[in-house]
């Protein structure tokens, strides 16, 4: 993690690491402990008692020993038209894809890191735009499913 005005790509080289950003429809969950991870399973349990799908595509471990959990929503089917008279779809599962605040706000709800989404909501709201809210540090050979990017793929 860095801290509010560190550049996370250069904080990630500093230290061996690649630094990955989330898809739209994807969450980074930095479970830390036994707390937040059995937080995790019961708000997980929230998600489908409320048809939300999702599936835990990967969890790797941080560099101080903890958990990284990848979280990712399906992206919908192709939408069927309506028949006359019907309100809303019929859908068994709702989809969903994320805005940095929204994101921030699902990861902090399902027992991530405090003060890492601490700091991801004030780099949003102080507009820090070249420092992305949401990222993970990762060794390279665990970073495998996920693209990286480094500081010169990001429009500043």
């Amino acid at each position: 993690m860095s801290e509010l005005f560190e550049d996370p790509f250069i904080e990630a080289q500093s230290q061996g690491l690649v630094c990955i950003l989330p898809e739209p429809n994807q969450l980074f969950l930095d479970i830390d402990d036994d707390t937040s991870g059995g937080w995790m399973q019961a708000m997980f349990g929230v998600l489908e008692s409320n048809n939300i799908a999702y599936e835990i595509e990967k969890t790797t471990i941080s560099k101080s020993g903890n958990k990284h959990v990848y979280v990712r929503f399906p992206k919908p089917p192709a939408p069927q038209p309506l028949d006359v008279g019907e309100l809303k779809p019929d859908m068994d599962q709702v989809y969903i894809e994320f805005d940095d605040v929204g994101r921030v706000a699902l990861q902090a709800a399902l027992g991530s890191d405090r003060k890492r989404e601490l700091l991801s909501m004030l780099r949003i709201l102080l507009n820090l735009e070249a420092r992305p809210p949401t990222t993970f540090f990762e060794k390279p050979e665990a970073s495998g499913l996920i693209s990286t990017v480094s500081s010169d793929d990001i429009p500043f």
